[in-house]
């Protein structure tokens, strides 16, 4: 019982990680547009 428990929370920590650095990816590349979108408007 104790495996499977820690087994499961192995897996969700790993799907959050995942979840945090596609976030922060796409946050950074959103960034990057807007500051090239507000570059093309000056």
């Amino acid at each position: 019982m104790q495996f499977i428990f820690q087994q499961h929370f192995l897996s969700f920590s790993f799907i959050l990680y995942l979840q945090c650095s596609v976030v922060f990816v796409y946050l950074s590349h959103l960034r990057n547009i807007l500051s090239q979108f507000e570059g093309g408007m000056s």
